[in-house]
Protein backbone atom coordinates (compact mmCIF):
# COMPACT_ATOMS: atom_id res chain seq x y z
CA UNK A 1 0.00 0.00 0.00
CA UNK A 2 1.38 3.49 -0.78
CA UNK A 3 1.65 6.35 1.82
CA UNK A 4 2.66 9.95 1.28
CA UNK A 5 5.05 11.19 3.95
CA UNK A 6 4.22 14.52 5.47
CA UNK A 7 5.90 17.53 3.93
CA UNK A 8 7.78 15.63 1.21
CA UNK A 9 5.17 15.15 -1.53
CA UNK A 10 6.79 11.81 -2.46
CA UNK A 11 4.91 8.57 -2.57
CA UNK A 12 6.43 5.35 -1.29
CA UNK A 13 5.29 1.79 -1.97
CA UNK A 14 5.14 -0.78 0.74
CA UNK A 15 5.58 -4.43 -0.14
CA UNK A 16 2.80 -6.69 1.11
CA UNK A 17 3.69 -8.87 3.96
CA UNK A 18 3.05 -12.03 1.93
CA UNK A 19 2.89 -12.83 -1.88
CA UNK A 20 -0.18 -14.56 -3.32
CA UNK A 21 0.39 -18.24 -4.01
CA UNK A 22 0.59 -19.15 -7.79
CA UNK A 23 -1.90 -21.72 -9.15
CA UNK A 24 -0.48 -24.88 -10.73
CA UNK A 25 -0.64 -24.99 -14.61
CA UNK A 26 -3.64 -26.62 -16.30
CA UNK A 27 -3.01 -30.18 -17.49
CA UNK A 28 -2.32 -30.49 -21.32
CA UNK A 29 -5.08 -32.21 -23.34
CA UNK A 30 -4.25 -34.28 -26.50
CA UNK A 31 -5.31 -32.66 -29.86
CA UNK A 32 -8.62 -33.91 -31.27
CA UNK A 33 -8.31 -36.98 -33.56
CA UNK A 34 -9.68 -36.31 -37.09
CA UNK A 35 -11.78 -39.23 -38.35
CA UNK A 36 -10.53 -40.96 -41.53
CA UNK A 37 -12.47 -40.69 -44.78
CA UNK A 38 -14.29 -43.80 -45.90
CA UNK A 39 -12.54 -45.27 -48.97
CA UNK A 40 -15.75 -46.53 -50.58
CA UNK A 41 -17.20 -43.02 -50.41
CA UNK A 42 -14.23 -41.62 -52.33
CA UNK A 43 -14.43 -44.45 -54.88
CA UNK A 44 -18.14 -43.80 -55.36
CA UNK A 45 -17.52 -40.13 -56.14
CA UNK A 46 -14.68 -40.85 -58.54
CA UNK A 47 -16.59 -43.52 -60.49
CA UNK A 48 -19.64 -41.24 -60.55
CA UNK A 49 -17.60 -38.56 -62.28
CA UNK A 50 -16.10 -40.93 -64.86
CA UNK A 51 -18.37 -41.63 -67.83
CA UNK A 52 -19.96 -45.07 -68.09
CA UNK A 53 -18.96 -46.14 -64.54
CA UNK A 54 -22.33 -45.24 -63.05
CA UNK A 55 -23.15 -48.83 -61.90
CA UNK A 56 -19.95 -48.86 -59.82
CA UNK A 57 -20.75 -45.41 -58.42
CA UNK A 58 -24.16 -46.60 -57.21
CA UNK A 59 -22.76 -49.80 -55.74
CA UNK A 60 -19.87 -48.12 -53.92
CA UNK A 61 -22.15 -45.31 -52.71
CA UNK A 62 -24.63 -47.71 -51.11
CA UNK A 63 -21.86 -49.83 -49.57
CA UNK A 64 -20.20 -46.71 -48.17
CA UNK A 65 -23.41 -45.47 -46.50
CA UNK A 66 -23.87 -48.88 -44.89
CA UNK A 67 -20.32 -48.82 -43.53
CA UNK A 68 -20.62 -45.26 -42.24
CA UNK A 69 -23.50 -46.29 -40.00
CA UNK A 70 -21.16 -48.68 -38.20
CA UNK A 71 -17.86 -46.78 -38.33
CA UNK A 72 -16.69 -43.43 -37.01
CA UNK A 73 -15.54 -42.16 -40.41
CA UNK A 74 -16.08 -39.14 -42.62
CA UNK A 75 -17.33 -39.29 -46.19
CA UNK A 76 -21.11 -39.33 -46.00
CA UNK A 77 -21.33 -36.32 -48.31
CA UNK A 78 -18.94 -37.94 -50.80
CA UNK A 79 -20.95 -41.15 -50.79
CA UNK A 80 -24.23 -39.31 -51.39
CA UNK A 81 -22.65 -37.24 -54.20
CA UNK A 82 -21.28 -40.38 -55.87
CA UNK A 83 -24.65 -42.12 -55.52
CA UNK A 84 -26.48 -39.15 -57.09
CA UNK A 85 -24.00 -38.99 -59.99
CA UNK A 86 -24.39 -42.73 -60.53
CA UNK A 87 -28.18 -42.46 -60.68
CA UNK A 88 -27.93 -39.56 -63.15
CA UNK A 89 -25.48 -41.55 -65.29
CA UNK A 90 -27.88 -44.49 -65.31
CA UNK A 91 -30.78 -42.28 -66.40
CA UNK A 92 -28.72 -40.74 -69.19
CA UNK A 93 -27.55 -44.14 -70.40
CA UNK A 94 -31.09 -45.48 -70.40
CA UNK A 95 -32.27 -42.48 -72.41
CA UNK A 96 -29.48 -42.89 -74.96
CA UNK A 97 -30.21 -46.60 -75.32
CA UNK A 98 -33.89 -45.85 -75.87
CA UNK A 99 -33.08 -43.36 -78.64
CA UNK A 100 -30.74 -45.86 -80.32
CA UNK A 101 -33.41 -48.53 -80.29
CA UNK A 102 -36.07 -46.09 -81.47
CA UNK A 103 -34.02 -44.93 -84.45
CA UNK A 104 -32.33 -48.24 -85.26
CA UNK A 105 -33.00 -49.60 -88.73
CA UNK A 106 -33.87 -53.30 -88.84
CA UNK A 107 -31.61 -55.81 -90.52
CA UNK A 108 -33.05 -57.81 -93.39
CA UNK A 109 -31.83 -60.70 -95.46
CA UNK A 110 -29.82 -59.33 -98.37
CA UNK A 111 -31.87 -61.52 -100.69
CA UNK A 112 -35.06 -59.63 -99.87
CA UNK A 113 -33.65 -56.35 -101.21
CA UNK A 114 -35.14 -55.07 -104.47
CA UNK A 115 -34.04 -52.66 -107.24
CA UNK A 116 -33.74 -49.12 -105.96
CA UNK A 117 -32.85 -50.15 -102.40
CA UNK A 118 -29.66 -48.69 -100.97
CA UNK A 119 -28.11 -50.57 -98.09
CA UNK A 120 -25.32 -51.02 -95.62
CA UNK A 121 -23.91 -54.48 -95.16
CA UNK A 122 -24.33 -55.93 -91.69
CA UNK A 123 -22.06 -58.71 -90.35
CA UNK A 124 -24.12 -61.72 -89.34
CA UNK A 125 -23.63 -65.36 -88.51
CA UNK A 126 -26.97 -66.29 -90.06
CA UNK A 127 -26.14 -65.34 -93.66
CA UNK A 128 -25.97 -62.23 -95.81
CA UNK A 129 -27.74 -59.41 -93.95
CA UNK A 130 -28.20 -55.74 -94.79
CA UNK A 131 -29.79 -52.58 -93.44
CA UNK A 132 -31.81 -50.40 -95.80
CA UNK A 133 -30.84 -46.73 -95.80
CA UNK A 134 -31.82 -43.72 -97.95
CA UNK A 135 -29.65 -43.43 -101.06
CA UNK A 136 -28.75 -39.88 -100.02
CA UNK A 137 -26.99 -41.28 -96.93
CA UNK A 138 -23.69 -43.12 -96.91
CA UNK A 139 -24.30 -46.63 -98.20
CA UNK A 140 -22.39 -49.68 -99.35
CA UNK A 141 -24.39 -50.37 -102.49
CA UNK A 142 -27.54 -49.82 -104.54
CA UNK A 143 -29.53 -52.79 -105.81
CA UNK A 144 -29.77 -52.82 -109.61
CA UNK A 145 -31.54 -56.13 -110.04
CA UNK A 146 -33.11 -59.11 -108.30
CA UNK A 147 -32.91 -62.25 -110.45
CA UNK A 148 -34.65 -65.57 -109.92
CA UNK A 149 -32.48 -68.67 -110.10
CA UNK A 150 -33.48 -71.91 -111.75
CA UNK A 151 -34.08 -75.13 -109.85
CA UNK A 152 -36.23 -76.11 -106.91
CA UNK A 153 -33.40 -77.07 -104.55
CA UNK A 154 -30.08 -75.42 -103.73
CA UNK A 155 -27.57 -76.71 -106.33
CA UNK A 156 -24.44 -75.52 -104.55
CA UNK A 157 -22.69 -72.17 -104.28
CA UNK A 158 -20.53 -72.68 -107.38
CA UNK A 159 -23.49 -73.30 -109.67
CA UNK A 160 -25.42 -70.42 -108.17
CA UNK A 161 -22.50 -67.99 -108.55
CA UNK A 162 -22.15 -68.85 -112.23
CA UNK A 163 -25.84 -68.43 -113.00
CA UNK A 164 -25.98 -65.18 -111.02
CA UNK A 165 -23.04 -63.72 -112.97
CA UNK A 166 -24.86 -64.36 -116.27
CA UNK A 167 -28.16 -62.93 -115.04
CA UNK A 168 -26.55 -59.80 -113.57
CA UNK A 169 -24.30 -59.11 -116.57
CA UNK A 170 -26.55 -56.45 -118.10
CA UNK A 171 -28.07 -55.00 -114.95
CA UNK A 172 -25.70 -52.02 -114.75
CA UNK A 173 -26.59 -50.63 -118.19
CA UNK A 174 -30.27 -51.45 -117.74
CA UNK A 175 -30.38 -49.69 -114.37
CA UNK A 176 -28.23 -46.70 -115.38
CA UNK A 177 -29.39 -46.24 -118.96
CA UNK A 178 -27.67 -42.88 -119.36
CA UNK A 179 -24.04 -43.83 -119.86
CA UNK A 180 -23.02 -40.20 -119.39
CA UNK A 181 -24.02 -40.50 -115.72
CA UNK A 182 -22.08 -43.72 -115.13
CA UNK A 183 -19.16 -42.78 -112.93
CA UNK A 184 -15.82 -44.43 -113.79
CA UNK A 185 -15.84 -45.63 -110.17
CA UNK A 186 -19.21 -47.35 -110.60
CA UNK A 187 -18.77 -51.13 -110.45
CA UNK A 188 -21.17 -54.05 -110.57
CA UNK A 189 -21.35 -56.76 -107.93
CA UNK A 190 -23.62 -59.61 -106.94
CA UNK A 191 -24.97 -61.48 -103.93
CA UNK A 192 -25.61 -65.14 -104.56
CA UNK A 193 -26.93 -67.65 -101.99
CA UNK A 194 -24.05 -69.50 -100.38
CA UNK A 195 -26.12 -71.90 -98.28
CA UNK A 196 -29.45 -73.64 -98.41
CA UNK A 197 -30.61 -71.22 -95.72
CA UNK A 198 -29.86 -68.22 -97.96
CA UNK A 199 -31.57 -70.03 -100.84
CA UNK A 200 -34.76 -70.54 -98.86
CA UNK A 201 -34.84 -67.15 -97.11
CA UNK A 202 -34.36 -65.29 -100.37
CA UNK A 203 -36.90 -67.26 -102.39
CA UNK A 204 -34.26 -68.63 -104.79
CA UNK A 205 -33.14 -65.07 -105.68
CA UNK A 206 -29.77 -63.45 -106.28
CA UNK A 207 -29.10 -59.74 -105.97
CA UNK A 208 -27.22 -57.53 -108.44
CA UNK A 209 -25.94 -54.27 -106.97
CA UNK A 210 -23.75 -51.30 -107.87
CA UNK A 211 -21.03 -49.64 -105.81
CA UNK A 212 -19.91 -46.07 -106.56
CA UNK A 213 -16.50 -45.33 -105.03
CA UNK A 214 -16.22 -41.82 -106.46
CA UNK A 215 -14.25 -39.99 -103.72
CA UNK A 216 -15.73 -36.60 -104.61
CA UNK A 217 -19.39 -37.45 -105.15
CA UNK A 218 -21.96 -37.03 -102.38
CA UNK A 219 -24.18 -40.06 -101.72
CA UNK A 220 -26.95 -40.17 -104.30
CA UNK A 221 -29.10 -42.67 -106.19
CA UNK A 222 -27.58 -43.71 -109.53
CA UNK A 223 -30.77 -45.13 -111.03
CA UNK A 224 -31.70 -43.78 -114.48
CA UNK A 225 -34.30 -46.00 -116.11
CA UNK A 226 -37.99 -46.07 -116.98
CA UNK A 227 -38.89 -45.52 -113.32
CA UNK A 228 -37.55 -41.95 -113.27
CA UNK A 229 -37.14 -40.91 -116.93
CA UNK A 230 -39.73 -39.22 -119.14
CA UNK A 231 -40.87 -40.94 -122.34
CA UNK A 232 -38.77 -38.61 -124.49
CA UNK A 233 -35.68 -39.05 -122.29
CA UNK A 234 -36.11 -42.80 -122.45
CA UNK A 235 -36.56 -42.81 -126.24
CA UNK A 236 -33.51 -40.62 -126.73
CA UNK A 237 -31.26 -42.75 -124.52
CA UNK A 238 -32.39 -45.97 -126.19
CA UNK A 239 -31.58 -44.48 -129.60
CA UNK A 240 -28.20 -43.00 -128.67
CA UNK A 241 -26.96 -45.73 -126.30
CA UNK A 242 -25.07 -47.76 -128.95
CA UNK A 243 -23.12 -44.67 -129.97
CA UNK A 244 -22.27 -43.83 -126.35
CA UNK A 245 -21.09 -47.41 -125.90
CA UNK A 246 -18.93 -47.17 -129.02
CA UNK A 247 -17.36 -43.94 -127.75
CA UNK A 248 -16.20 -45.74 -124.61
CA UNK A 249 -14.51 -48.58 -126.52
CA UNK A 250 -10.97 -48.87 -127.90
CA UNK A 251 -10.01 -46.89 -130.97
CA UNK A 252 -9.57 -49.79 -133.39
CA UNK A 253 -11.04 -50.90 -136.72
CA UNK A 254 -13.87 -52.76 -135.03
CA UNK A 255 -15.05 -49.51 -133.48
CA UNK A 256 -14.91 -47.75 -136.87
CA UNK A 257 -17.36 -50.20 -138.41
CA UNK A 258 -19.62 -50.33 -135.30
CA UNK A 259 -19.81 -46.54 -135.07
CA UNK A 260 -20.74 -46.18 -138.75
CA UNK A 261 -23.60 -48.67 -138.35
CA UNK A 262 -24.78 -47.23 -135.03
CA UNK A 263 -24.82 -43.71 -136.46
CA UNK A 264 -27.19 -44.85 -139.18
CA UNK A 265 -29.37 -46.67 -136.65
CA UNK A 266 -29.49 -43.67 -134.28
CA UNK A 267 -30.37 -41.35 -137.18
CA UNK A 268 -33.35 -43.53 -138.07
CA UNK A 269 -34.47 -43.93 -134.44
CA UNK A 270 -34.31 -40.20 -133.69
CA UNK A 271 -36.14 -39.07 -136.82
CA UNK A 272 -39.70 -38.18 -135.93
CA UNK A 273 -41.79 -35.76 -133.92
CA UNK A 274 -40.51 -34.46 -130.59
CA UNK A 275 -41.85 -31.81 -128.26
CA UNK A 276 -41.43 -28.19 -129.31
CA UNK A 277 -38.50 -27.38 -127.04
CA UNK A 278 -36.53 -30.39 -128.21
CA UNK A 279 -37.35 -30.76 -131.91
CA UNK A 280 -34.75 -28.29 -133.17
CA UNK A 281 -31.86 -29.91 -131.28
CA UNK A 282 -32.92 -33.42 -132.33
CA UNK A 283 -33.14 -32.34 -135.98
CA UNK A 284 -29.62 -30.86 -135.77
CA UNK A 285 -28.32 -34.12 -134.31
CA UNK A 286 -30.01 -36.21 -136.99
CA UNK A 287 -28.53 -34.00 -139.69
CA UNK A 288 -25.00 -34.30 -138.23
CA UNK A 289 -25.30 -38.09 -137.97
CA UNK A 290 -26.26 -38.18 -141.65
CA UNK A 291 -23.08 -36.28 -142.51
CA UNK A 292 -20.75 -38.23 -140.22
CA UNK A 293 -21.92 -41.81 -140.85
CA UNK A 294 -20.48 -42.06 -144.42
CA UNK A 295 -17.12 -40.75 -143.17
CA UNK A 296 -16.92 -43.46 -140.52
CA UNK A 297 -18.02 -46.09 -143.03
CA UNK A 298 -15.28 -45.01 -145.45
CA UNK A 299 -12.69 -45.16 -142.67
CA UNK A 300 -13.87 -48.64 -141.70
CA UNK A 301 -13.26 -49.80 -145.30
CA UNK A 302 -9.77 -48.26 -145.46
CA UNK A 303 -7.39 -51.13 -144.85
CA UNK A 304 -4.24 -49.20 -145.72
CA UNK A 305 -4.22 -46.07 -143.59
CA UNK A 306 -3.15 -46.53 -139.96
CA UNK A 307 -5.79 -46.39 -137.24
CA UNK A 308 -4.19 -43.35 -135.63
CA UNK A 309 -4.42 -41.38 -138.86
CA UNK A 310 -8.01 -42.49 -139.49
CA UNK A 311 -9.15 -41.40 -136.02
CA UNK A 312 -7.31 -38.09 -136.39
CA UNK A 313 -9.23 -37.45 -139.63
CA UNK A 314 -12.54 -38.27 -137.91
CA UNK A 315 -11.95 -35.83 -135.03
CA UNK A 316 -14.92 -33.49 -134.80
CA UNK A 317 -17.15 -35.85 -136.80
CA UNK A 318 -18.70 -37.56 -133.77
CA UNK A 319 -21.83 -35.43 -133.23
CA UNK A 320 -20.88 -34.84 -129.56
CA UNK A 321 -21.75 -31.13 -129.72
CA UNK A 322 -25.19 -31.87 -131.22
CA UNK A 323 -25.85 -34.67 -128.72
CA UNK A 324 -24.94 -32.35 -125.84
CA UNK A 325 -27.40 -29.73 -127.07
CA UNK A 326 -30.17 -32.32 -127.38
CA UNK A 327 -29.41 -33.63 -123.90
CA UNK A 328 -29.58 -30.15 -122.43
CA UNK A 329 -32.98 -29.61 -124.04
CA UNK A 330 -34.19 -32.95 -122.64
CA UNK A 331 -32.85 -32.32 -119.12
CA UNK A 332 -30.23 -35.09 -119.28
CA UNK A 333 -26.57 -35.09 -118.30
CA UNK A 334 -24.56 -32.79 -120.56
CA UNK A 335 -21.05 -33.90 -119.63
CA UNK A 336 -19.99 -37.50 -120.22
CA UNK A 337 -18.43 -39.39 -117.32
CA UNK A 338 -14.80 -40.58 -117.73
CA UNK A 339 -14.44 -38.91 -121.10
CA UNK A 340 -17.30 -40.70 -122.84
CA UNK A 341 -19.28 -38.97 -125.50
CA UNK A 342 -21.91 -39.74 -128.06
CA UNK A 343 -21.23 -40.51 -131.70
Amino acid sequence: MADEPEGTGVWTVREPATRPQAFPPFPAYPPPVRPSTNGLAVTSLVTGIICCFWPAAIGFGIASLVQLKKRHQAGRGLAIAGLVLGVLGGLLSAGAAFELVRHAKPMVSAFTLRPGDCFKTTPSLTGAMATKVPCTELHDGEVSGAVRLSGATFPGSGVVEGETAKLCAGSKDAYVMDRWTQSPWLSQHQWAPQTAGDWNRGGHMSICYLVDRDPEAAPHPVRRDASNLTKEQLAFLQAIEPLDRDAASRQDRTRLDATAKDMASAKAALAGVWSGGVQGQIDALVKELGVDAPLWQAAAGDGVTSEDVLYARLAGHDAVAQETAARRALGLAVRPASGEGGG
